[in-house]
């Protein structure tokens, strides 16, 4: 009798070795899964981001929301070794905003060198501003 329980207590260690592998297999799946939807999630504020900073590069603010559009772009990468389609994105557009937002700063700078102070420029634009109401009221 004890040679016919010998084989089912086998083929029940057997068993249940074999969930505990496929548990284990579905939750890295599951892991997996949750990784594939927090990277398509940050791609996805990255994109968002970059469409603020290229929008908010009027307002002079586009190096910060580009900066934090670009680290969410690269973190979206997660454990694979290529960047999802709204990664690569928002790559794109936090770049260009980063790169709009550096050229007014190094345009203004250079401006108002050229004046030789912020005062200086001031003036001339107030004079500018005056020259060119003065000439609407005399139409």
């Amino acid at each position: 009798m004890p040679r016919n329980k010998e084989p089912f207590t086998f083929l029940a260690r057997h068993v249940k070795i074999r969930e505990i592998f496929i548990s284990a297999y579905c939750r890295q799946e599951d892991n997996l899964m949750d990784l594939d939807k927090s990277s398509s999630t940050m791609g996805f504020a990255s994109v968002a981001f970059g469409i603020i900073s290229i929008i908010a590069s009027c307002f002079g603010t586009s190096l910060i929301f580009g900066s934090i559009g670009l680290i969410l772009a690269l973190l979206s990468r997660g454990g694979s070794n290529a960047y999802p389609k709204n990664a690569v994105i928002g790559l794109i557009l936090n770049s260009i905003g980063i790169f709009i937002g550096a050229m007014m700063i190094v345009i203004s700078i250079i401006t108002i060198a050229s004046f030789g102070s912020i005062d200086n420029f001031m003036n001339a634009a107030q004079q500018y501003l005056d020259n060119y109401y003065s000439s609407l009221g005399s139409m």
